[in-house]
């Protein structure tokens, strides 16, 4: 007897059982739901159902390709020492005023490093603290302090009695900590805090170094890790371990221009203030932690780079692995004699910076450029200078296109479904660094919409192209982003002329 494993479910499985009835048990032929042997035909049957649902579930669940459940991608992340990207603060900077006279006896003021800022954007409260310590000078002095959105969770005690044991593992309480904010002191004598440094990856750790890293877990947790006695320094029994870290609220504390309004708390030095006019910049960069599509998408290739960065891929993928990196290409540069190679790393943040930026250049936060620059360096081959690009454009893209209409379709439903499948061609996930777009593919996107009869491109350019309005090719520049231009005014939009069809009005 053959079974069709695909199919398993409650009535393939009664139907299976009933012919198995027929053949090995002829006499019996009552077929009525009341039957003690049809009731338990209907058990086995149900019983078969459920089990073959959690060995498909199972089966499903344990393959990348296949999983749904976020716990088992993450769990086959930690299979892979793929580091799953978790939720990352927004970055920005707080202008800080210090009015004091000259003649005080304190010359500067100093904003301590976690000194938190309350901020207001769109009605919602955020906030925001430093992260460095920075002096203000009095007498009229003006400082960017850079800050980072969140609130300041310190010296969470992660035990107070570490086990001693090679390879210890913590778990922080909050799990919208962000990573790169995660400091932690070890209290190797019960008394003095020690800070052990972050690293990547905890397994090639030097050893007898006070090193730690850090990691989603599979239950969606941070887990904070140590060494083992060949990577890394094990944290002596008895010790306890605090961790340091901002709770943000990932993509939403990315907080628009002059949102910052105050100190927290009232300075102790008279006179010191946030700057009325111009409080503080855009903060950029926060996401959510890496979503189920994305860690499909990175592990195969973060598995393919192998912990190096010599090819461009690898330069890329492991730029993809810094949290708030969204965007990444490279442009790589010959040094002469003496003089090193230099990787340029251009990067752009999370899809909300891209959506809601009208500028002609888009600049990642300076935390930002210096982990990736971190991330990477480490990788690198030795006389490889890596640095990152203070700012990206954006290149704008024109497109107005004549539209013929069937006579039995809706015009005005046809240039709604027009707009939303010409939005494809410029959608975050489909546009990156050094892209070529064809004058074909525009045709084939109008050209699928329902409704559409023919077209005639009038305009596929370059906002700032005034010679040629259609292009057959339009070659991106490696630090630039394509954008939908700004046909008619300064909204972007697209320059549609509808004829034919069905009038609605």
């Amino acid at each position: 007897m053959s079974f069709n494993y695909a199919a398993r479910d409650y009535d393939t499985i009664k139907t299976d059982l009933l012919a198995r009835a027929d053949r090995v048990m002829p006499e019996w032929t009552d077929r009525d739901p009341s039957d003690f042997g049809m009731f338990m035909v209907d058990l086995w049957a149900m019983m078969g159902d459920v089990m073959h649902y959690y060995a498909d579930t199972a089966a499903t669940e344990s393959m990348l390709a296949t999983a749904t459940q976020r716990e088992s991608v993450l769990a086959i992340a930690n299979l892979f020492d793929y580091k799953p990207e978790g939720r990352s603060a927004a970055l920005g900077e707080v202008r800080v005023v210090n009015d004091s006279p000259l003649t005080d006896p304190v010359q500067y003021y100093m904003v301590e490093r976690d000194t938190e800022f309350v901020a207001i954007y769109n009605d919602e409260p955020y906030v925001v603290h430093a992260t460095a310590n920075i002096g203000v000078p009095n007498g009229g002095g003006v400082v960017n302090i850079p800050v980072r959105e969140g609130e300041v969770v310190e010296d969470e005690v992660l035990t107070d009695s570490a086990l001693g044991g090679p390879a210890q593992k913590y778990s922080l309480r909050d799990d919208t900590a962000d990573i790169n904010s995660l400091r932690v002191d070890v209290y190797e004598d019960g008394v003095n805090a020690v800070p052990y440094t972050y690293v990547t990856n905890i397994n090639s750790a030097i050893p007898g170094t006070r090193v730690f890293s850090a990691h989603v877990s599979g239950a969606g947790t941070i887990e904070v890790d140590f060494g083992v006695y060949a990577t890394g320094l094990v944290p002596p029994v008895g010790s306890t371990i605090t961790a340091t870290y901002s709770a943000c609220s990932g993509a939403a504390g990315n907080l628009g221009t002059n949102a910052v309004t105050a100190f927290a708390t009232a300075p102790s030095l008279a006179g010191v203030h946030v700057a009325v006019d111009s409080s503080s910049t855009a903060l950029s960069g926060g996401q959510d932690a890496e979503s189920i599509a994305s860690m499909k998408q990175s592990i195969p290739s973060a598995i393919a780079s192998q912990q190096r960065a010599v090819t461009y891929s690898d330069f890329v993928n492991t730029a993809l692995t810094v949290p708030g990196v969204a965007k990444a290409a490279l442009e790589f540069s010959q040094g002469g004699v003496g003089a090193d190679d230099t990787a340029t790393m251009y990067v752009h943040g999370s899809i909300s910076d891209y959506l809601t930026s009208t500028d002609a250049s888009y600049g990642p936060a300076a935390e930002l450029r210096t982990l990736v620059e971190t991330e990477i360096q480490e990788r690198a081959l030795l006389g490889v200078n890596v640095i990152t690009a203070p700012t990206i454009t954006y290149t704008y893209i024109d497109v107005a296109v004549t539209v013929y209409v069937n006579t039995r379709a809706v015009t005005n439903t046809v240039e709604s479904d027009l707009r939303t499948a010409l939005d494809s061609l410029f959608d975050f996930d489909n546009v990156h660094f050094g892209q070529l777009l064809h004058l074909g593919q525009l045709h084939r996107i109008i050209l699928n919409v329902p409704g559409v009869d023919y077209c005639v491109v009038n305009e596929f350019a370059l906002s700032t192209d005034g010679l040629d309005p259609v292009e057959d090719t339009i070659q991106i520049p490696t630090y630039s982003l394509p954008k939908k231009g700004t046909v008619g005014g300064a909204t972007p939009t697209y320059g549609l002329n509808m004829v034919g069809g069905i009038s609605t009005s």
